[in-house]
């Protein structure tokens, strides 16, 4: 006689098999990552994977729900075929894609330090266009992928549930039994029974911050992300405190002192603080960089506003940091009115144009650029050459800084031109003319470092022969760090060393030189470009003149559900709710010692300027407020 309560029984397998696989996707992320956990003990690690059962199975139901009840309906009509082949379908597509979502994270995670969110649907365009480059460069985890769908597929055969036409349900036993279940799912949904459902941010009190990544799943946090597409205001304060506290507005008053300087902003592509020697206590992968600093004002401290270029750019070029899942240009605010750096200079007379090799239409880079301001835009289109094109991303970096070059002597001054590079991105090609030519080191991208580098000291060779060279600012900084791989000191292997970036400012024949100890951010470069200019007025940015600012200075993060902020000492962390963690960040690299009781003084003060700049930052995107 059929066991009246196949369905529970098989239902209990599936789920099993679910549940094993998002293990086994545990392990294989440790194991991915490892050096970034190298710091944790056996009882650490042991704990993340106890605590990440609350989100394997909190993932599971989200994305099982339909399954469940599929199972646990009590009717006659279970039996048969066409159920059956229904249930089986929609089990392997749903459990498909969210083995996709943790087998894609391994390679993923390593380059942005953050688990899956929506904010991969601003990449389906780039995937469309890089589809082969992926597969080729990565061919090893399609095969992963396939291999653990075919095991995935074997143990589903073991649950089958034998076929027939009509079995009546036991509908007072299969009643409760579905009540009880239904029950279980619930709260397994919401990882237990305390007041509020767990959020990816809850994984960084249960271990140490540096080991949440390991707790959550990908499928998770996805799913998570999806759900908070649209910022909520936030209450921390009164509205006016926190704009004051955040410095939204900066004023500058330079009566009839513009000095009507060009303006030249370089953005390298991940060219992190650890790859200049300048910037180290070892040699590093760009010497020109090294030299060129001795001539600058350089900024020890400065930090990133983003994990991504797409995140990134809308904080250098506008000033806008970004403290949400979606890219700006991509998200619900990406019509609002915004004020860059193009903005304030046109003001003043200036020639606005931004250059980047890449592909037009690239992360939406061609919409961002006017829209913060720059007018004329240039990319591989324009460029309108492709014996020059590295066959992933675009225009080598040497030809297109050429190309650079040429154009800027054209234009009319003042003028500000904004470039950012490509060949510095992952597979990180260079011209076969170049290869062995720059170090390799232990990491794939330091080849093209050294090219990327030497692509820059053809370009200042170039551009030092011309007029409007002398009468220049060029502000040098990389849009994000490069996280692969292990670290080339222990200082970038935590949360604020996944943000330290160069950034110099140069201006040929002026004592604008030496070095700095001031915390500076992507956000910080317009107040502060604009200031040194002499610009009279009030600027729109989340940040401040590191010429005539006299308050502590900090830098303000988002990544994997975590806020963070930095001074020149510490890093505090918070959940959107409550500060969780405050660490030395420039000798407890793994973040093992939290202070957040023993300094009280200061991560309260560290909280409230965060706190202060996420309200007003949410206030400012929901209000449309970013113009004046």
């Amino acid at each position: 006689m059929m066991n009246k309560f196949v369905h529970i029984r098989a239902l209990l397998q599936r789920m099993g098999i679910v549940f094993l696989f998002y293990s086994i996707l545990r392990i294989a992320f440790y194991f991915f990552n490892r050096e970034l956990y190298q710091g944790a003990d056996f009882s650490e690690l042991l704990s993340s994977f106890i605590y990440g059962w609350r989100y394997d199975l909190s993932a599971i139901v989200y994305c099982n729900i339909l399954i469940i009840l599929l199972h646990i309906i009590p009717h006659p009509f279970r039996n048969r075929s066409g159920y059956q082949r229904t249930i089986k379908y929609l089990f392997l597509l749903i459990n498909g894609i969210a083995i996709a979502l943790a087998t894609s994270d391994l390679i993923y995670f390593q380059f942005n330090k953050k688990r899956i969110s929506v904010d991969l649907l601003s990449m389906m365009s780039t995937l469309g266009s890089q589809g082969f480059q992926f597969l080729q460069h990565y061919w090893y985890m399609f095969v992963a992928f396939a291999f653990l769908m075919w095991i995935f597929l074997k143990l589903y055969s073991k649950t089958r549930v034998e076929v027939e036409k009509y079995v009546k349900p036991r509908l007072i036993p299969e009643l409760i039994l579905f009540f009880v279940i239904a029950g279980i799912s619930f709260l397994a949904a919401r990882g237990g029974t305390q007041m509020r459902p767990i959020t990816p941010s809850q994984a960084a009190k249960d271990v140490n911050a540096q080991m949440a990544s390991l707790v959550t799943n990908s499928p998770y946090t996805f799913l998570y992300s999806v759900q908070k597409r649209r910022l909520v205001e936030s209450e921390y304060m009164d509205n006016e405190l926190a704009e004051s506290l955040s410095q939204f507005k900066s004023e500058l008053q330079h009566t009839d002192s513009f000095t009507g300087k060009n303006v030249v902003l370089i953005i390298l592509e991940s060219v992190s603080r650890e790859y200049v020697g300048a910037l180290n206590d070892y040699p590093g992968y760009t010497p020109f960089l090294d030299s060129l600093s001795r001539h600058c004002l350089v900024f020890n401290n400065a930090f990133a506003s983003a994990e991504r270029s797409n995140k990134a750019l809308p904080a250098i070029l506008a000033g806008i940091p970004s403290l949400m899942d979606d890219p700006l240009m991509y998200s619900a605010y990406q019509d609002n009115c915004m004020q860059g750096l193009g903005t304030y200079l046109k003001t003043q007379g200036y020639h606005t144009s931004f250059f980047h090799g890449g592909l037009n239409g690239e992360f939406n880079i061609d919409a961002l650029a006017p829209a913060a301001g720059f007018n004329m835009y240039f990319g591989k289109n324009e460029f309108n050459d492709d014996t020059y094109f590295d066959g992933h991303w675009g225009i080598y970096d040497e030809e297109f800084m050429q190309f650079f070059s040429e154009k800027l002597k054209t234009f009319p001054e003042p003028f500000c031109s904004a470039l950012f590079s490509v060949s510095s991105h992952d597979p990180f090609p260079i011209p076969e003319k170049y290869k062995n030519k720059f170090p390799k080191g232990d990491q794939v991208i330091a080849e093209s470092i050294g090219y990327t580098d030497y692509s820059l000291k053809k370009f200042f060779e170039s551009a030092e022969k011309e007029d409007w060279y002398r009468n220049t600012l060029f502000v040098i900084t990389a849009d994000h760090t490069f996280q692969y791989g292990k670290r080339l000191a222990p200082r970038y292997e935590n949360r604020a060393g996944y943000f330290s970036v160069p950034l110099f400012f140069f201006s040929p024949g002026d004592s604008l030189i030496g070095r700095t100890e001031q915390v500076i951010q992507h956000t910080d470069i317009i107040p502060s470009v604009l200031d040194y200019l002499g610009y009279d007025g009030t600027v729109l940015s989340f940040g401040s003149s590191v010429f005539s600012d006299t308050l502590e200075r900090t830098a303000i993060q988002y990544l994997d559900n975590i806020y963070q902020i930095e001074n020149d000492q510490f890093c505090l962390l918070h959940d959107g709710a409550k500060a969780i963690g405050l660490y030395r960040y420039l000798e407890d690299y793994y973040f093992e010692k939290n202070l957040l009781e023993q300094e009280s003084a200061i991560a309260e003060k560290l909280t409230q300027k965060l706190e202060a700049s996420l309200q007003t930052y949410k206030h400012v995107l929901i209000g449309n407020k970013l113009c004046q």
